[in-house]
């Protein structure tokens, strides 16, 4: 680890499942991969129950999935019915809230918001300088696509 980091310990921690201290601030655009049931212990009733969890493909731990969760999902993607909310994706972010008297980061879900990129064209004013960096091997066609729409034809004629 390195030294003089400021660290979140949950960020280090090998934990079970996803807390909103390990997400960025702004959040993160995850595809849900699947659910699944699992039981464990409940801090409220203090006995172990079955829990839903949810599995995101970006992501390598689950996170439970509760009432509010559920619902905020339902609505972010359009339908209540789990079966239909594999592949789909969701802004998870962190707020805090306070749950058995001390305050949290816990994980929030909001509508991924779809951000049209700008093609990327011989015509554009972008054009030669992603060539440069593509040849010099500063970039890749696939860094330039997480910014840019590129189109096949578009794609060929810039790695020539």
């Amino acid at each position: 680890m390195e030294e003089n980091k400021n660290t979140h310990w949950r960020t280090i921690m090998n934990t079970k499942f996803l807390s909103g201290d390990e997400l960025p601030e702004d959040g993160k655009v995850v595809t849900i991969k699947d659910f699944s049931n699992e039981k464990f212990f409940s801090p409220r009733t203090k006995k172990e129950e079955d829990n839903v969890i949810l599995l995101f493909k970006e992501l390598s731990k689950p996170m439970i999935l509760t009432n509010r969760k559920a619902k905020q999902i339902s609505k972010a993607i359009g339908t209540p019915f789990m079966g239909e909310w594999a592949n789909k994706q969701v802004h998870i972010y962190p707020v805090i809230e306070k749950h058995f008297g001390e305050m949290f980061k816990v994980v929030n879900i909001k509508k991924n918001i779809v951000v049209v990129k700008e093609e990327l064209t011989p015509d554009s004013d972008k054009w030669d300088k992603a060539k440069e960096s593509l040849k010099s091997g500063a970039i890749t066609i696939e860094k330039i696509k997480q910014h840019y729409e590129l189109s096949e034809v578009n794609r060929l004629k810039l790695i020539k």
